[in-house]
């Protein structure tokens, strides 16, 4: 028999930093890693399974494919049922997702930004514009363009050292 704290403890941030990365939501990747588990625990539990890891991805790609079909109504998610390792698919996307350079993971965390920030981040940050330029560009003064790169700045640092489980940042 497994022992289960020991098994959780040992898979949560990988359930969890692999949902994540498909949502780019931490509430939203919570929820998914905390129904993976119950579903899990419920599964396991006075059963004999041999492969416990592969079993607990098999849920994982399910409760993924739900969401799917639950947010995108007519999705067709059936490319998840054709996936036969799914510990070397969650890897593999782990690993594609770190490889990704700053600025292709800052742009994503600008997304999430207002618009306003979100305008001024971009041309800042990724297009890296003069502020001179910016403000031209927005038909706005320089101190407004200084104003809002500042609370976009601010608003980047929350989203960023948002901890996902385990304490750790994606």
């Amino acid at each position: 028999m497994i022992e289960l704290e020991n098994f959780y403890e040992s898979h949560v941030d990988k359930v969890y930093k692999y949902f994540y990365i498909q949502v780019l939501n931490r509430q939203i990747a919570e929820d998914l890693t905390s129904q993976t588990f119950l579903k899990f625990i419920a599964k396991v539990q006075g059963t004999t399974i041999k492969q416990y890891k592969k079993y607990l991805y098999g849920i994982m790609r399910n409760v993924f494919a739900d969401y799917l079909r639950e947010k995108y109504k007519n999705l067709n998610v059936e490319y998840l049922e054709d996936i036969h390792d799914f510990e070397v698919y969650i890897d593999n996307s782990i690993s594609d997702y770190e490889a990704k350079n700053s600025s292709q993971r800052l742009n994503a965390y600008i997304e999430n930004l207002p618009k306003k920030q979100r305008e001024v981040a971009l041309m800042r940050f990724i297009e890296q514009k003069s502020l001179k330029e910016t403000a031209d560009q927005l038909g706005k003064n320089i101190v407004y363009v200084k104003t809002t790169q500042y609370r976009a700045t601010k608003s980047l640092m929350k989203l960023i050292k948002q901890p996902y489980l385990g304490g750790t940042k994606v």
